[in-house]
């Protein structure tokens, strides 16, 4: 083999082994970055779609129990339960119109709302085709009785129907009892938009650049292994019919693990993907699976493949083209050279080489025929001329490969990639910089010169201040705005070479989001829960504040102290401490007992003040207020740090809450300090609340025994009154028969009026022991038939109705539960005055009906009278209100009577009129339960 072609060879072996090489490391690199990184983005994805999913579920739980504590709803169930399968239907029919009219509305996503008696059989829905159904053995009805619960999705067939949806349900309380279960079906596809972003778009938003991906697919498998949801991979099959068994799903359904990596898909392929589990609370547990087919998921590799490809073929071209040359500008010499020698060999010494130049093949031209030791030593500057050039191909090839390796992670890399100067001078962006701030290009972003906006300037003081001290920064976060004006959340890390700034630039605004979401998800379960802890015990003050207290304690697991301010204001007095251990818990109160607080002093002082939280990171700085020789005690509770949060009710500080931990410094994260917050909002509110139940019984309490004291006074009153009239009234009497033919006219008229005087004193006695005995001689309820009622009462009403030649017209009138006594004083007290104030000049005519309302009757007397002005109708149900004069007797305590055997009865009474047109006397008797019998207030 000839040297010209061994020296292309090795020219050729140093070129394109080191590229092959390197282009095989950039490969494997490539591949594990985005192995890396498509991974990352899938189980982000996979937690983003979780925390969405658990958030809907939540938010339809808590429409049903919202639902469920309808007073309609609980009031109608707990009388169904004693009415016949007539009345039932009536009511579950009635019921059903109020579901789709004002409950469904609510909620758009409700398919159809049942309602179930105890036993499991639907009394009311949205859909009449299920009335009737007995449900009893469905886990929402059982797991319902008890709590809210969310069943898995299941599949319903009724009346040539199939239903997929997944039922929410919750118990329907009446008076702390369970009467049913209300349930919400919600369509299972809710679920299927929530994994294909299709919900998100309708509410405005857009699905992440990550779910739009070639290749990724995002479904949800149930407990089973069925398919919930639909898969881009199996378009047409129906929910619940296909069984998955994929690793993922095997690892949550089997061992409640989430999975990140590389298996077989269902239909054999290879994907990248993660999974997580969803569990909500003691419900369905299901599988939620993101995958990537690893063909896609490894595309962008098939761009560097030709690249580098296309590169390595242009140094091969290269290579050859240059090895050649190389070999050919030293082998053609030296066969010059060869036949010189040979030439000289033969003594040929006139022969001339005949190489022009001067460099060491030339000058060996022309001494060769001189020295053997000049031959030697121009092959020795041969071959050192050999390795100088094999050098200088390698340093280029690897300067050029380097920049190659360079440019092509910049133009791919996902996070941005930026050079400028600290007067804000963009020098360079790639591609991923540009997107990340809405420009086409990074050529159009660096032309503007648009180095990154920062939302706070002062932000950007304080980076380029790090970088001037430091000369590099590491993951600073910060707040930056878009071409567009859009807020976007940044990690930058960057140093400093020769005045220049270098860095790269991260998005994790969805990150931040996806936080967020989780945090409020946290808070809003943490107030439901603290609310629902304390509605079962709002009317108890104590138990309100101790319920308080231990809430919070478990919830941040701190022991924890609620003070409120006293009633002068100057002490912040405890009245709830909590522990969760019994022994520290007596040692707490005594403690707390033993250090009292000054309002206006003190870290309770501050609070109280300055209306916001504080944190107090030392002991010393809480020892303050306390007592010496209780300082060895705070060591014992763990007593180092605390934080203070004001309880704030109508806009001013009624106490506070201090939580302390044995940790020095800040023990309270920021997420903390603002849960901590939201619940003492909450808790204040409860406190407030509480207190105006204790401050309304002790008002009652008051009132009836005030009220107890007057109808005494009143009766007994008019009893010693009566005594010394009859003996006022049997003297006048006595003088009228006795003296009558020595009495003057005069004297005979002033008897008449003492006379007449003193009966209508006894009148108002009488009426007076009556109003008195609507409550002190009241006999119990019984169901009373009010037409009876009303026919005694016209026979007792005889001879008026005779003498004024009066007509009564009597509409239907229900049974009720009443003292039949008292009915007839206000049918007797009505029905009199619609007699006595006629109009002469036209004949009486009076009305007797009542109306059936929502929860009461509606009674209604009405007459063609001489009426009354309405600037007096509130006056006419007051003691002693006459509004006419002698020619219509009375006392002015019939409908002072009448209204408080009304009020006696919880109803209301009242009247319409106009004078000249008559009077419509009002009153209402609510609906209540027959003993053995279903509803009252039904006609007889």
């Amino acid at each position: 083999m000839s040297i010209k072609s061994r020296l292309i060879i090795l020219f050729l072996a140093f070129s394109l082994i080191p590229a092959v090489f390197i282009g095989l490391l950039l490969l494997e690199n490539g591949r594990r970055y985005i192995e890396r990184n498509t991974l990352s983005n899938l189980s982000f994805l996979a937690v983003m779609k979780k925390a969405q999913l658990l958030e809907f579920l939540q938010a339809k739980k808590e429409v049903a129990r919202v639902f469920s504590s309808d007073d309609r709803i609980a009031g109608t169930l707990a009388r169904m339960r004693g009415m016949s399968e007539a009345e039932k239907t009536m009511e579950g029919r009635e019921l059903g119109d109020y579901l789709r009219a004002d409950k469904r509305p609510l909620d758009e996503e409700i398919i159809e709302i049942h309602l179930l008696d105890l036993s499991g059989v639907v009394v009311a829905s949205t859909d009449p085709d299920f009335v009737g159904r007995d449900e009893s053995g469905e886990p929402y009805f059982r797991e319902g009785l008890e709590k809210s619960n969310i069943q898995e999705a299941s599949i319903h067939r009724h009346a040539g129907r199939v239903h997929y949806y997944i039922p929410v349900s919750a118990p329907v309380l009446s008076g702390g009892e369970i009467v049913g279960v209300l349930m919400n079906g919600y369509s299972i596809t809710l679920a299927d938009e929530l994994v294909t972003g299709e919900r998100l778009e309708r509410l405005g938003d857009e699905p992440s650049e990550i779910e739009r991906r070639a290749g990724v697919d995002i479904f949800i498998v149930n407990r089973d292994g069925l398919l919930l949801t639909s898969s881009r991979k199996a378009p047409d099959l129906a929910p619940l019919s296909e069984r998955i068994q994929t690793f993922p799903i095997e690892e949550c359904l089997a061992r409640s693990s989430d999975a990140l990596g590389m298996w077989v898909d269902k239909v054999g392929k290879n994907v990248w993907g993660a999974s997580e589990c969803v569990n909500i609370q003691d419900g369905p547990r299901w599988a939620l699976v993101v995958e990537q087919e690893e063909s896609y998921a490894v595309a962008p590799l098939k761009n560097v493949n030709y690249i580098i490809f296309l590169v390595g073929a242009c140094v091969a071209v290269v290579a050859v083209f240059i090895s050649y040359s190389t070999a050919l500008a030293i082998t053609r010499p030296i066969d010059k050279l060869r036949k010189g020698a040979m030439e000289f060999a033969t003594g040929n010494l006139d022969y001339r080489v005949g190489i022009a130049g001067k460099d060491e093949l030339a000058a060996l031209s022309r001494s060769f025929d001189g020295m053997a030791g000049d031959l030697k030593k121009v092959t020795a500057s041969r071959d050192e001329l050999a390795r100088e050039t094999a050098e200088r191909v390698r340093a280029i090839e690897a300067l050029r490969l380097s920049e190659t390796k360079y440019r092509n992670l910049v133009d791919t890399s996902l996070a941005g990639i930026f050079r400028s100067t600290f007067d804000g001078e963009l020098l360079f962006a790639n591609a991923a910089l540009a997107r990340i701030f809405d420009f086409d290009s990074h050529e159009e972003m660096v032309r503007e010169g648009a180095a990154p906006r920062y939302r706070d300037p002062s932000s950007r003081e304080e980076f380029l201040g790090i970088l001037r001290e430091k000369g590099r920064v590491d993951a600073f976060e910060v707040e930056a705005l878009t071409r567009t004006g859009e807020v976007k959340t940044v990690l930058m890390s960057a140093t400093v070479l020769h005045g220049v700034i270098s860095g790269t630039m991260l998005d994790i605004t969805g990150l931040k989001r996806a936080e967020e979401v989780r945090r409020e998800a946290e808070r809003s379960r943490a107030l439901s829960e603290l609310s629902d802890a304390m509605a079962n015990v709002v009317t108890d003050y104590q138990g309100v504040l101790d319920t308080i207290a231990k809430y919070i304690g478990d919830l941040v697991r701190v022991p924890c102290v609620i003070r409120l301010l006293s009633a002068d204001g100057k002490w912040l007095e405890p009245v709830a401490v909590y522990h969760n251990e019994k022994r520290l818990q007596d040692e707490l109160n005594g403690f707390i007992a033993a250090n009292p607080q000054r309002s206006d002093r003190g870290v309770g002082g501050r609070v109280v003040s300055e209306g916001r939280q504080l944190s107090f990171g030392s002991p010393e700085e809480i020892w303050k207020t306390i007592r010496p020789e209780y300082r060895a005690v705070m060591e014992r509770l763990g007593i180092s740090s605390s934080l203070v949060t004001p309880l704030r009710s109508e806009g001013r500080v009624i106490g506070l809450v201090a939580c302390f931990r044995p940790k020095e410094g800040e023990s309270f994260t920021q997420a903390e300090k603002l849960l901590l917050q939201d619940l003492a909002d909450r808790a204040a509110l409860a406190i407030s609340i509480a207190r105006l139940f204790r401050e309304t019984r002790s008002y009652a309490r008051e009132l009836e025994r005030s009220n107890a004291d007057l109808q005494n006074f009143a009766y007994i009153a008019s009893h010693d009154l009566k005594e010394p009239l009859r003996m006022i009234d049997g003297y006048l009497r006595l003088i009228e028969r006795k003296y009558a033919g020595s009495l003057d006219e005069e004297a005979r008229k002033r008897i008449s009026f003492a006379s007449a005087g003193a009966a209508r004193m006894q009148k108002i006695i009488d009426d007076l022991l009556e109003y008195s005995r609507v409550t002190t001689q009241a006999r119990p309820f019984e169901p009373v038939d009010t037409r009876e009622v009303l026919e005694e009462v016209l026979g007792n009403l005889t001879i008026a109705i005779k003498e004024s030649r009066a007509v009564i017209q009597k509409g239907g009138l229900p049974r009720v539960m009443a003292d039949p006594v008292q009915l007839s004083q206000v049918f007797q007290n009505l029905l009199a005055n619609a007699i006595k104030f006629r109009d002469k000049a036209r004949r009486p005519e009076i009305r007797v009906l009542a109306v059936e309302g929502e929860n009461e009757w509606v009674f209604t007397v009405a007459d063609n009278g001489i009426g009354i002005d309405p600037a007096h109708l509130d006056k006419v149900f007051d003691l002693f209100q006459r509004l006419h004069g002698p020619e219509y007797p009375g006392t002015g305590l019939g409908l002072a009577i009448s209204k408080k055997v009304v009020e006696r009865h919880g109803g209301r009474i009242w009247v319409e009129s106009e004078p000249g047109a008559g009077s419509r006397f009002h009153f209402t008797i609510p609906k209540t339960a027959f003993p053995g019998e279903g509803e009252g207030g039904g006609a007889p």
